[in-house]
């Protein structure tokens, strides 16, 4: 038992627990610890320094959901359809014929060699078949859906190439080359009377 100056007896185990005791408790002057900020309902995410809310969590590391699509649909910024899928994947495959065909039809022009002549119209006759197996077999395979995505992703400038063709082909039917009208284009007199018929005629 230990003593104090004064020979009284001290009782350790009391002393320790008053100490401890005094130890923990706040001071008479000292405040109370405030309590914690409400949640802000208007800005789960916080504020920013011009007090504005937050539209995602600040700071580094945050995710962000992605989803895939095609390069075409991408740059519509818009979801479709397995029907407008398969239309569109139809379409971009037959563009690619047309164009196969355009170049085939012109370095006949230039050589006046039947092959390249036979060859036009083989890819003219076959573009849309071929885009409709295509546009097929993506539904079942999505590897393969995607690289023909990627193929058929030329956008407008397929369609201009398209376009560009069409106009060729008749302008040389329009001259006499009968051999434009094999993949699509019209002999003048029906492109007279067809401009008839819709009562364009200027009076």
């Amino acid at each position: 038992m230990q003593m104090t100056v004064a020979g009284k007896p001290v009782d350790v185990d009391s002393a320790e627990r008053e100490f401890h005791a005094a130890m923990a408790a706040p001071a008479a002057d000292e405040p109370l610890a405030a309590a914690p900020p409400k949640r802000d309902a208007d800005a789960p995410y916080g504020r920013k320094a011009d007090g504005s809310a937050r539209k995602r969590p600040a700071g580094p590391g945050r995710s962000r959901a992605r989803t895939q699509s095609s390069p075409a649909v991408a740059a519509a910024g818009k979801s479709e359809t397995a029907a407008e899928s398969r239309q569109r994947r139809a379409e971009g495959v037959a563009g690619l014929f047309q164009i196969g065909s355009a170049a085939t039809f012109l370095i006949y022009q230039r050589t006046d060699v039947k092959a390249w002549y036979a060859d036009t119209l083989t890819l003219a006759a076959h573009a849309r078949p071929a885009g409709l197996a295509i546009a097929d077999v993506c539904e079942a395979n999505p590897k393969f859906a995607a690289t023909i995505d990627k193929i058929t992703a030329a956008g407008p400038y397929a369609a201009l190439l398209t376009v560009g063709f069409n106009l060729s082909a008749q302008l040389a039917s329009n001259h006499g080359i009968t051999a434009a009208r094999a993949v699509g284009a019209k002999s003048p007199e029906d492109v007279i009377a067809e401009h008839e018929s819709t009562g364009n005629t200027e009076s």
